[in-house]
């Protein structure tokens, strides 16, 4: 599914909407298992981004926060070309020691993830 009107437009202001029109949401079975595997909430594999069970939240700022997140990461795939990004994705795995936080294509997603939850649960 494609995200609504709503997220989108309380997206707009951290990523661009381009990015937020192609995400695709997969939230069944079984793409929704792929995030859990791998212990994560969300996993882009654009322009689909595959939730784990109960994550998929477009209502709250913590959901709209991970959107943005992974939003981010469609972004760095359509700058870079898709092929490129997984190859530097995976590369900056063994760079950061698989430590998610530590990874250098994860820090600026995590910063725009912390700046949407920052501003839009200080707004509720």
């Amino acid at each position: 599914m494609r995200l609504d009107g709503a997220a989108i437009a309380a997206l707009t202001a951290f990523v661009p909407e381009q990015d937020l029109r192609a995400m695709r949401v997969v939230t069944g079975r079984p793409g929704r298992w792929l995030p859990r595997l791998l212990g994560m909430s969300a996993i882009t594999l654009a322009p689909y981004v595959c939730f784990r069970a109960g994550r998929y939240q477009p209502g709250t700022a913590r959901g709209l926060a991970l959107i943005a997140h992974e939003a981010h990461h469609i972004r760095q795939g359509r700058e870079t070309g898709r092929v490129f990004f997984y190859a530097r994705y995976l590369r900056g795995q063994f760079q950061s020691g698989f430590k998610h936080a530590r990874h250098p294509m994860e820090i600026p997603a995590i910063d725009v993830q912390r700046a949407v939850f920052a501003a839009l649960s200080s707004a509720d």
